[in-house]
């Protein structure tokens, strides 16, 4: 009743937190203060272990000794100038309570990578603290742009910043405020880079379907993406090999063969005999569309293909592919 509890059921472990808060504290802090100990011999044996060094910092963070972990950043930063231990060593100051170093260190930072997103957002929240609005807002703004455009190359311009502050909170978890409003904005803001017709444009467009809201507005997203024709083609391929979910796969396949773009073929007829799960990318459907008739016997072959062995514990499969069939017929 007391402790904690382990699990064991059909190959799952499960396990549940003790009830007493006091002891889990404890004993975090124990094991926090080995893991100290035994950085610290690490770096007793050998002085420049950067692993050590870092490792040393995270746990002293995590004891909140601030100025232990300050001095391990540091270390790490003169040996190896590597911009993610700056930030943890502007990161660390911060928490030490030294805001106006912590500043001047992801200022340095940002002005030497631009597109940090993290340390943007990071120096957005001390310029807050410091009473300095503006620079905040602007920064945060900045910090959005970065993080929201994910994998696609798009200049952080005025315009496209102003864009991505328009779109972005459109993914917000409790956005608050007019919704209706929001809505007609994001409708706005789409209208416009469906019509603008330049890189910049596509790329704000496939970020918006990239993060998959899976309503009218990302249909909305892909309709506009789809308006720019045959100039969209290279976006819609990043778009295809970066999407993190089927969903976004088979909007992109199919929107490149709604534009007729000829690469797409080698693709689906590669992707068509695999397309058998339960959450496809619809081959099929895409071959259609994009009407080249060296799929017709892609399609036959995966009509006529014996059905896999029905498996007891995946009933998913024997429908999957049954359903990929019935596309191809369609096909």
């Amino acid at each position: 009743r007391d402790g904690a509890t382990i699990e064991r059921r059909r190959g799952s472990i499960s396990a549940r937190p003790s009830t007493d808060e006091a002891a889990e504290a404890r004993q975090a802090r124990a094991w926090l203060e080995a893991a100290r100990d035994a950085f610290a011999e690490a770096l007793r044996a050998r002085g420049n272990h950067v692993g050590a060094m870092e490792g040393s910092a995270v746990v002293a963070t995590r004891l909140g000794a601030h100025a232990d972990a300050v001095r391990s950043w540091e270390r790490a930063v003169r040996l190896t100038r590597d911009r993610d231990a700056e930030e943890h060593l502007a990161s660390a100051v911060a928490a030490s309570g030294d805001r106006r170093r912590a500043v001047t260190l992801y200022e340095a930072l940002v002005l030497a990578e631009p597109a940090r997103a993290s340390a943007l957002g990071a120096l957005a929240t001390l310029y807050d603290a410091e009473g300095r609005a503006d620079d905040a807002r602007r920064t945060r703004a900045r910090a959005t742009f970065h993080e929201w455009v994910g994998p696609f190359t798009v200049a952080p311009s005025d315009e496209n910043v102003g864009a991505v502050t328009a779109l972005a909170p459109w993914f917000d978890e409790a956005p608050g405020g007019d919704a209706a409003a929001r809505e007609t904005a994001v409708r706005t803001a789409l209208e416009r880079l469906g019509a603008a017709r330049t890189p910049d444009a596509r790329a704000l467009l496939a970020a918006f379907a990239w993060h998959h809201s899976h309503d009218a507005m990302e249909a909305a997203a892909w309709s506009a993406l789809r308006s720019h024709g045959p100039d969209a083609a290279d976006t819609l391929f990043l778009l295809f090999e970066r999407a993190r979910s089927m969903c976004t796969m088979r909007s992109s396949a199919e929107s490149l063969a709604r534009v007729h773009d000829g690469r797409l073929y080698a693709i689906l007829a590669r992707a068509l005999p695999r397309d058998t799960g339960p959450f496809p990318v619809d081959a099929a459907n895409a071959l259609d569309l994009l009407g080249d008739a060296r799929a017709v016997p892609l399609l036959v072959e995966l009509i006529q293909r014996p059905a896999p062995a029905a498996a007891p514990d995946n009933p998913l499969a024997a429908s999957g592919f049954a359903a990929a069939r019935a596309r191809a017929t369609l096909a």
